[in-house]
């Protein structure tokens, strides 16, 4: 199924007229580093555009490690490109070349439900509420082309 949801969003991104690689970091040498959740991305060398798909408010720590590069921010939900928009600083684009995709990527083209929390639109999700996510919050089912 990973394999399928890969060959999806490769197969969307390229619809956008990007090429998606694998990155295959090389092997640790010296002492182990602090954690960073993007240390693995620090032997890329050269990366012209970054391609952050479900982006909601931005990824500012992710596009600091690479000053240089386009964005293409891709989120099905209007509300996550009124804040980047109205944000920049927040978000992490001030000053950048960007560009904003309404669109949701998947592994097949289609419609899918995805519910949409009023209050937190990050909360958004493909899965329904369960005994675990249940709140007093309402949730509006939007129909979102892939």
């Amino acid at each position: 199924m990973l394999k399928r949801l890969a060959r999806g969003v490769r197969s969307a991104v390229r619809r956008l007229g990007f090429d998606v690689v694998r990155y295959v970091p090389p092997a640790p040498t010296g002492p182990p580093k602090a954690p960073d959740s993007w240390n693995q991305l620090e032997g890329l060398s050269r990366v012209d555009t970054l391609i952050d798909i479900g982006v909601h408010q931005g990824t500012p720590d992710l596009y600091r490690r690479f000053p240089g590069a386009e964005l293409v921010l891709v989120d099905p939900l209007v509300e996550s490109r009124e804040f980047v928009e109205s944000h920049p600083e927040l978000s992490g684009i001030a000053g950048r070349s960007w560009r904003f995709v309404n669109q949701a990527v998947g592994e097949r083209v289609g419609s899918v439900e995805l519910n949409v929390e009023s209050h937190d639109f990050g909360k958004s999700s493909l899965l329904g509420r369960t005994e675990l996510t249940r709140t007093n919050r309402p949730i509006e089912k939007r129909s979102i082309e892939m």
